[in-house]
């Protein structure tokens, strides 16, 4: 069951990545990786300098504020427009976000979060 687990998380990932390319069109995706970080999505607008930075968990836990703050941490490496740019911050998660998460002020950062149930809803209406 665990490797059953593991195959669906990588489809997932792709799921998660067509629903990026659909969602967010001005943005070329990809994986980002570097020694032993790795960011499961990253997109660029080159005209907006703006890069979009997403992760994707197939679990059966909600996601709570460690997954953010580790893509946060991990998007300080990533060597694009360093302060020239805005950061767009994606998590998609199988199993939805806690209250605190859901919660959190967008001030000086921009934030998204879909549950497996949102993205069926996006990809439904089109």
């Amino acid at each position: 069951m665990n490797s059953f687990d593991e195959y669906v998380s990588f489809i997932f990932e792709d799921i998660c990545r067509e629903f990026t390319s659909l969602k967010y069109p001005k943005f070329e995706t990809g994986r980002w990786w570097y020694k032993e970080d790795e960011i499961d999505i990253v997109g660029l607008n080159q005209r907006e300098n703006k890069i979009l930075l997403c992760e994707c968990k197939w679990s059966k836990n909600k996601v709570n504020f460690g997954l953010l703050d580790d893509l946060k941490e991990k998007a300080k490496k990533v060597r694009w427009m360093d302060e020239d740019r805005e950061e767009v911050y994606v998590l998609f998660s199988k199993s939805g976000f806690t209250d605190e998460l859901k919660k959190h002020p967008k001030e000086n950062e921009y934030l998204r979060l879909y549950s497996l149930k949102d993205m069926r809803k996006e990809f439904e209406n089109g």
